[in-house]
């Protein structure tokens, strides 16, 4: 899907020394900075850097249903946190996405208030010398005065400017409390808010963040080009990228972290050379750009450790998860190819059937030996009562009357072991043939398929505006189009 959106990497460091000890130009190749947290910590501490903090945030659907829903915004935020968490040395990350409890006393859930709330408590108990990073993926406005906002769950359009979150009350609230290290991510799509009529694309950069204060602004896309949700992955190719060199891939240097430098110059590599193989050409080539400012006074940003997992989070999704190794996983068990292609629900109901079947066959069959056993044993006095005596007496009609029983507990054991077996026999195949099927990719779509189809349309819609002597006006608008493609 295409998306066109404003993202922003805002490294915001006022130090004039560097995280990293030289400038990224000199680093001697091959030097371990870091090898693990620990002597990640350890490296920061010397080097007089604080305490680490991350406010991740992901939204796909919103409270209002005139907004249009997000499908990979939730997966950006998950990602990138469990990034952060496992590789960045963070102290304290909080995970704020759509699908956690609203009624939860951690108040992860993304309203405005709880965002606030979030950002105040980690602030209240950092200090100047602390890094924090910001994360936000989802819907992002613009007023205007160029103004901008990001859209919370809780967000009504109707009142837009009152409940969505400001960008500058975020960037206030840092510099309050002389916050000098922060990465500032803003992944905010803003050509598809409302459902019937897409806003006017504006490109974003906050008005603190001119030139003198601003280390480096990292967007998705230029200027007049497209940001696009990567077809082969869970996530948009910006994020694809991000992950890639968070996890260590961008660590081309081999100093065992990951940089802002790095970072930058993997991820452009990445997303252009994307562009190239879908045969992205021209304006529609998603090209990231990235503005630095003062280069020679500030340093360079350790953001993570350079681990290289042998899958990366980005390719553990549907897309790679392919139908031979699913049924290769259960044609071993039933569920465990479920369990591969992360379908959790039908992992345990495979699985738990099978384990059942499974210990009701055991028992059929040991119920069966036992009746076999005691059949024999009956056959056997029956057969030695008649050598015995040559008259048919009562003892002879009550051995007979043992191996009867005998017989039918045989063959009330042998028709539950038919029965299960086939039972067992049927989850199997189902099994097999459900781990077979895989959801194929979503179709990648254009920003043209975001428009409507030729002829009229008839568009109905509310806005609440402060006016310039500050009085609350509404207005109720209503447009007729005729769309004709040639």
């Amino acid at each position: 899907m295409v998306k066109l959106f404003f993202s922003i990497l805002v490294v915001f460091i006022a130090f004039p020394y560097s995280i990293l000890s030289q400038d990224s130009n000199n680093k001697i190749k091959g030097i371990k900075i870091a090898e693990d947290i620990s002597s990640l910590k350890k490296y920061n501490s010397e080097k007089g850097i604080g305490k680490r903090y991350a406010i991740i945030i992901g939204i796909n659907k919103y409270s209002d249903s005139g907004i249009a829903s997000l499908s990979k915004a939730r997966n950006d935020a998950k990602a990138i946190g469990k990034i952060l968490k496992k590789n960045g040395a963070f102290d304290a990350i909080a995970l704020m996405t759509d699908d956690a409890d609203p009624n939860d006393t951690e108040r992860l859930f993304p309203t405005k208030q709880n965002i606030e709330e979030k950002l105040n408590s980690f602030l209240a108990r950092a200090n100047p010398e602390d890094m924090f990073v910001f994360f936000f993926s989802g819907h992002g406005i613009s007023n205007e005065k160029g103004e901008d906002f990001l859209i919370t769950q809780n967000t009504s359009l109707e009142y837009k400017e009152a409940s969505a979150l400001p960008v500058n009350w975020v960037v206030e609230k840092f510099r309050e409390k002389e916050i000098s290290k922060l990465l500032l991510v803003l992944d905010a799509c803003r050509e598809t808010v409302y459902k019937s009529k897409s806003v006017q694309r504006i490109d974003v950069i906050p008005r603190e963040f001119n030139e003198g204060s601003v280390s480096a602004t990292f967007y998705s896309t230029s200027k007049g080009h497209y940001s696009y949700e990567d077809d082969e992955s869970d996530f948009g190719v910006f994020t694809k990228y991000l992950i890639y060199g968070l996890e260590g891939q961008a660590d081309t240097d081999d100093d065992g972290v990951v940089s802002f430098t790095d970072l930058k110059k993997f991820v452009e590599k990445g997303v252009m050379d994307w562009s190239r193989r879908k045969n992205k050409r021209n304006s529609y080539e998603q090209k990231p750009y990235t503005k630095i400012y003062n280069e020679e006074t500030n340093g360079d940003l350790a953001i993570t450790l350079a681990k290289r997992p042998k899958v990366s989070i980005a390719d553990d999704n549907e897309y790679s998860r392919t139908w031979d190794e699913a049924l290769k996983r259960s044609a071993m068990f039933p569920g465990l190819g479920q369990h591969f292609k992360k379908e959790k629900w039908k992992a345990y109901s495979f699985g738990f059937t099978g384990i059942f079947l499974l210990g009701a066959l055991g028992s059929s069959y040991s119920k069966y030996q036992s009746s076999l056993s005691t059949y024999n044993a009956a056959g056997n006095t029956e057969l030695m009562l008649s050598f015995a005596t040559t008259d048919f007496g009562a003892a002879n009609l009550f051995a007979l009357s043992q191996t009867s029983s005998a017989r039918s507990q045989v063959e009330s054991a042998s028709n539950q072991i038919a029965t299960f077996s086939v039972v067992l026999l049927g989850v199997y195949i189902f099994n097999l043939v459900d781990a077979a099927i895989i959801k194929k990719p979503k179709k990648e779509t254009s920003l043209l398929d975001l428009y409507p189809t030729d002829g009229f349309k008839l568009t109905y819609h509310r806005e609440t505006q402060n006016s310039p002597a500050g009085n609350v006006e509404q207005g109720n608008f209503t447009q007729l189009e005729y769309i004709w493609t040639f």
